[in-house]
């Protein structure tokens, strides 16, 4: 049923939106940030986000190619898991070449599950 709503979701946005507004033309950047924005919702398994997000953003059917788009940002992915979004690999890419903090955050206790990105939990908001 969530499929469907999504899917009329996307259809009404495509349906409002006016054919004969000329829409501005999207910089490369704001392209491959779609990309890294759309390969993350697949990831997550936010498939209806990505169904209006596709619309919205007026994103191809066939989505760019991992290589080409890490190229462009000048990720090194080898040894990087393909299963993994590379809008993670930029995130520890800053995380990791940035100095570290002169007072760190204290340290959760081991029982608890972390984020990949931040010491703290994950949170259990939905897409």
């Amino acid at each position: 049923m969530s499929d469907i709503r999504a899917r009329v979701r996307a259809e009404v946005y495509r349906a409002l939106e006016d054919e004969s507004e000329i829409k501005p033309q999207v910089s490369k950047e704001s392209e491959l940030l779609n990309e890294l924005i759309r390969e993350y919702l697949r990831y997550s398994g936010y498939n209806h986000t990505i169904s209006v997000f596709s619309a919205e953003a007026d994103l191809p059917a066939k989505p760019a190619d991992r290589q080409t788009i890490a190229t462009d940002l000048d990720l090194d992915i080898d040894g990087y898991p393909p299963s993994v979004p590379l809008l993670y690999g930029l995130a520890l890419r800053n995380v990791l070449t940035k100095p570290p903090h002169p007072n760190p955050p204290p340290k959760q206790p081991a029982t608890q599950k972390t984020d990949i990105l931040q010491e703290r939990p994950p949170s259990n908001t939905a897409g």
